[in-house]
């Protein structure tokens, strides 16, 4: 070995700059294949072929760094966060991240050409995982702190605490310990009966590296004479041909030494810059690998030519590319230059014109239900005839029909059907319920329950007719959004009277939490209420889903880019996403409920003792009774169950068809769901298995419940008339809920024991597709939500297919008439429940309208702009303000390019909210802002679009920014008070800064500028700079924009008109002002064309 040289080097193993090279955490050479593997800090694997290091693959396998590698003949096994075993080109073959995985740091086959590796950390359970399957099939309590493991005769485990155990191979019991080090072990190695450790201990109260390596015989369990290594061993590899040993610095210094002859080394040198952090030997024995902290992979070797493994297998590479030939390419270059593939014969696609070929009619798709009755011998299927249709009778094919265009087309944009003056549908229906549609059946899905689209004009998403989908006073939410498909439970939520009136109250009150979901509720249903049928989106609520960690870790998201992919169902997400819902807000609900207080402290706590909360409304007391089949001791554990999963009986083995259950018989045994688990027993002191039983404790008064619909015979269930009943009755008897429907619930209506409970709504899947699944709320509209004429005239239900909304009867709401139709969510509502719960909500917080309050670490308040209201300024119904919001971009538009040359709009750019300004409109302070917060955001700005907001990078960073800073929601809060006060808004432009903050304002709350200088004949609205030129004779906006001087202008522009109103000049000075704008384009002129005001302003109040 005394041939040791350097081979080569690479400093660039995944093609990242100098200053984003991350470190190398982990290094290993493969068993079958001539590569060297290594995984950075950042959770990315690479791995580099031969001699040469050359790149070979490289893939994202974790999101922290990697810990340790294995390598197997099908692939490599990583640690990191996960567990992951991933095959050499990148495709990941499994992966373990479960509550098992806490903090892991080390892993060992558990013996040679075993299926099973044994994997542990920081965590007190070691886990046995079989790589064939990708489980975890153990879990072994193993050593505390276990930092590194290597595989002998023996397991041996070094810990943080520098103690060495020795694990039996087969019971992963700890056989031995001794103290090696007395601290943490940086490493150690395994060879017949000899181990080598290498690790810090105290000195003089700090923790320094040994300077010797510490070698113990395994079979007397004695130490024997220490290798001394003066640089400081790191790491170790022993040689696995000779008895020699590689001990390494992180300087870079090793020494290759005889572990028999302590007193034979040979010293090497490896030229870093940084410190070494990884280090492996080949299984041949034949080349050493060492990394650095800089990303450097260095290979040294005993020849130029080393071998990695014994029997190296070849590797896959991928195909060469062919380089086509360059053409140059030119305006008169014909076509033909750029050729063809060379063929000898006639080539298929050259068919003559004459030849043409008929082709039939797609076949219908088979009705679900004779699918289910299908049977199959052999690969012929066979069922019974429905008897539906008479002998020899054609059935209508819908898919026909929309190949042939009939009825597939949509609404036309606002701007062409005001251009072309139309104000009905596309073929000459007023609305999208008047246009044929399918007829409701086993296989025909209606157009009004399939996926709605958006669709984009060059005028943006403001110009979609979102109208011609919804007549009604319901508001719809729109889809352009990720994670929009939480839409139809947040209508279904929305819809229940008492929970709004909760989140109302709550989102008024004094909630301190910067990101609440139910603060975000109470903000969505007053949208929702002030929209009265005007399409709105819950872009904010969802913004808040997306930066909930618990959401991410339960699957609640979609991708990151916020594309819907192709999802078979969306029944299970929706209904854990209910589960989390009711959850969350009930916790926020309780923290609000829960906060300290101040001033009155005794009429403080009476009133929030009494504050109502969602459990107080869903909420069913449960006490779970445990009891060990062991020892027979019993345990109790209260809990509150904010909604149920519907369990359907076990389907029958035997051919007869079995009878469907009841939906009485199903909730009851979903309520007092009973089995066995298997917990910790107390009293046996291990896990045992334990038979449980539930108690109810009280029955709340509004109950949701998750269908669970998981199978074709479950969905039978809800194919039957009986499902689900409009009305059911519950009692609570001994602590056991009985429940009747029916005829049964007829007889017990006098029953005073017996509460009635009515389904109010339905969040259904609808699988239209069956790639792609999309969801609907089925709502039943409270009474006090109706007008009387919708209460005399319509059915209570609605559909509410994201922004579309129709009315539909009781008994297509209620029915389910084909497999596209998927229950998902249902709520019951106790008939009184005015009488079952007394809502007690807190008053609204006005404080935040008179608090100075900000985020900012390193605040100025040199740009301190805004005066504060005083109390006795509270806002009301005759208080003007004068708005103005700056918008930066959180994603840029995406866009096509058609083969004419035209573009169309996939996505429009998504803006967000980065600073609002509200100045007085009236009284001594006129123009003097009271608001003006720059919005905080963690997500990531694409463009600050400086140039038209004025907002700079560091402005929104809370530990840069030098303004007033804010959470969205403490900005939008102070917005939503002063909606609620009654204050009138005034601005230029409004409707789409609204539209972006995602509040509406009632219309008689709103004062744009925009419309009253605007004349509908010439069809273009003006903008504020130049009605500030041509008005007020300003120059407004040269560098950039600032949001406090464009609401301060139009303010002004608004005195202006009311002004020319009043001396009944307004006509002459807007077509004056349109003709001047055409001559210069509708923008100010440089200040050289203009140096006195307009002539018509001054002719219209008798200038010279």
């Amino acid at each position: 070995m005394d041939e040791w040289r350097e081979i080569t080097r690479t400093g660039d193993p995944i093609g990242l700059p100098p200053a984003r090279k991350p470190a190398i955490s982990a290094l290993s050479f493969d068993v079958d294949h001539d590569l060297v593997w290594a995984g950075d800090e950042n959770g990315r694997l690479f791995s580099l072929y031969g001699p040469e290091l050359r790149k070979y693959t490289s893939f994202k396998a974790h999101s922290g760094p990697v810990k340790q590698l294995l390598s197997n003949e099908r692939g490599i096994i990583s640690v990191g966060d996960t567990i992951r075993m991933t095959n050499r080109r990148g495709m990941a073959r499994w992966t373990i991240n479960d509550d098992s995985v806490q903090d892991l740091q080390c892993m060992t086959y558990t013996g040679r050409g075993a299926s099973e590796i044994l994997v542990a950390g920081m965590q007190n359970d070691m886990l046995v995982v079989n790589i064939d399957r990708g489980t975890v099939i153990q879990k072994e309590p193993g050593p505390e702190q276990t930092a590194v493991m290597r595989r002998g005769r023996m397991i041996c485990a070094g810990s943080s605490t520098g103690e060495v155990s020795l694990l039996d191979p087969k019971t992963f019991k700890v056989q031995h310990r001794f103290a090696a080090h007395t601290g943490t072990i940086t490493d150690m190695d395994t060879q017949g009966n000899l181990l080598l450790t290498c690790g810090f201990s105290a000195r003089h109260g700090q923790y320094v590296l040994d300077p010797i390596v510490k070698v113990f015989d395994l079979r007397t369990m004695r130490p024997l004479v220490p290798i001394p290594f003066p640089a400081g061993p790191t790491f170790i590899r022993m040689h696995p041909k000779l008895p020699s040993a590689i001990i390494t610095a992180q300087m870079g210094q090793y020494h290759i030494t005889d572990v028999n002859n302590v007193s034979d080394l040979k010293l090497r040198q490896a030229t870093t810059v940084s410190f070494i952090s990884a280090v492996d030997l080949s299984p041949s024995g034949d080349a050493f690998a060492l990394a650095d902290a800089d990303g450097i992979v260095q290979l040294w070797g005993t020849s130029d030519e080393p071998s990695f493994s014994e029997f190296a297998s070849p590797v896959d590479w991928p195909d060469p590319v062919v380089t086509p030939p360059k053409v140059e390419f030119k305006d008169d270059t014909p076509l033909n230059m750029i050729g063809m593939s060379y063929y000898r014969e006639e080539l298929l696609s050259s068919w003559p014109a004459t030849m043409l070929f008929e082709v039939g009619n797609p076949s219908p798709q088979i009705d679900p239900e004779v699918l289910a009755t299908m049977k199959t011998v052999d690969f012929v299927g066979y069922a019974p005839n429905p008897r539906r249709k008479l002998r020899n009778q054609v059935e209508k094919n819908p898919d026909i029909e929309k190949m042939r265009g009939a009825n597939n087309r949509g609404p036309r944009f606002r701007s062409e059907r005001d251009k072309l003056g139309l104000s009905a549908g596309p073929d000459g229906s007023v609305t999208f319920e008047d246009m044929e549609d399918d007829v409701l059946g086993p296989s025909n899905v209606p157009r009004y329950y399939r996926k709605v689209e958006i669709q984009y004009s060059k005028f943006g998403i403001e110009d979609f007719d979102f109208g011609f989908y919804n007549k009604t006073a319901f508001a719809g939410l729109e889809t352009h959004i990720p994670n929009s498909y939480c839409n139809a439970l947040l209508q279904m939520y929305h819809f229940i009277p008492h929970l709004r009136r909760m989140s109302l109250a709550h989102m008024s009150a004094s909630c301190s939490r910067h990101k609440c979901m139910f603060c975000e509720l109470g903000f969505l249903s007053n949208m929702l209420q002030d929209a009265k049928g005007q399409n709105c989106h819950a872009s904010n609520f969802l913004r808040t889903l997306k930066s909930m960690k618990q959401a991410s870790a339960l699957g609640l998201l979609d991708g990151e880019d916020g594309i819907d992919g192709k999802i078979a169902s969306r029944a299970p997400t929706i209904q854990s996403f209910n589960r989390f819902f009711l959850d969350q807000i009930n916790m926020e609900g309780r923290e609000t409920d829960q906060q300290p207080v101040t001033g009155d402290v005794q009429a403080a706590v009476t009133a929030k003792a009494a504050t109502s909360i969602p459990a107080d409304l869903m909420g069913m007391n449960i006490t779970t009774l445990m009891r060990c089949t062991a020892c027979a001791s019993e345990s109790v554990k209260p809990s509150t169950n904010m909604v149920f999963d519907l369990i359907y009986p076990k389907p029958h083995t035997n051919r007869r068809e079995p009878p469907v259950p009841s939906f009485s018989s199903v909730l009851r045994a979903s309520i007092h769901r009973e089995g066995q688990t298997r917990a910790w027993c107390n009293n046996c002191r291990q896990y045992q298995l334990l038979g449980t039983r539930k108690l109810v404790r009280n029955l709340p008064p509004v109950l949701s419940l998750n269908a669970a619909v998981l199978t074709p015979d479950q969905w039978q269930c809800w194919a039957s008339k009986s499902w689900p009943p409009p009305r059911i009755g519950l009692s609570l008897i001994n602590n056991r809920v009985t429940c009747i429907h029916g005829r049964d619930l007829e007889k017990k209506t006098n029953d005073s024991r017996v509460h009635i409970y009515e389904l109010t709504s339905i969040v259904t899947e609808i699988r239209a597709d069956k790639n792609d699944t999309h969801l609907i709320a089925l709502v039943k509209i409270p009474a006090n939500d109706l007008s009387p004429e919708q209460t005399g005239n319509e059915s209570p239900w609605y559909l509410f297919n994201d922004f579309l909304v129709k009315n539909v009867s009781e008994e297509e709401a209620l029915g389910f008439p084909g497999a596209w139709k998927v229950p998902a969510v249902l709520c019951y509502q106790q008939v009184n429940v005015e009488e079952a719960i007394t809502l007690n909500l807190p008053k609204p917080d006005m404080s935040i309208l008179y608090q100075d309050y900000s985020i900012a670490a390193a605040r100025d308040f040199r740009n301190f702009t805004a005066e504060i209201l005083d109390p006795s300024e509270l806002p009301g119904p005759d208080f003007v303000a004068a708005i103005d919001a700056e918008f930066v971009a959180m994603q840029q538009e995406e866009t096509e390019v058609r083969s004419d040359g035209t573009k169309s709009t996939i996505r429009p750019s998504v803006l967000g909210l980065a600073r609002v300004s509200v100045l007085r409109g009236k009284g001594e302070k006129e123009a003097v802002p009271f608001i003006d917060d720059y919005i905080a955001t963690d997500e990531p700005v694409i463009d600050y679009l400086t140039e038209f907001s004025g907002i700079r990078q560091g402005d929104l960073d809370v530990g840069l920014s030098r303004h007033t800073l804010l959470p969205l929601k403490m900005a939008y809060k102070k917005l939503r008070l002063l909606v609620n006060l009654g204050c009138k808004f005034l601005g230029h432009g409004l409707a789409k800064d609204l539209r972006i903050i995602n509040i509406i304002i009632p219309k008689e709350q709103i004062i744009d500028t925009v419309d009253l200088f605007y004349l509908k004949s010439r069809h273009r609205k003006l903008s504020l700079r130049f009605l500030a030129w041509y008005i007020l004779h300003e120059e407004i906006q040269q560098d950039t924009h600032d949001s406090i001087e464009d609401a301060r202008t139009a303010l002004r522009l608004h005195q202006k008109y009311l002004e020319y109103e009043e001396a009944g000049v307004l006509e002459t000075i807007l077509h004056d002002l349109y003709n001047t704008g055409r001559k210069h384009n509708f923008r100010p002129p440089v200040k050289a064309e203009v140096e006195h005001a307009p002539p018509a302003i001054e002719a219209a109040f008798g200038g010279d």
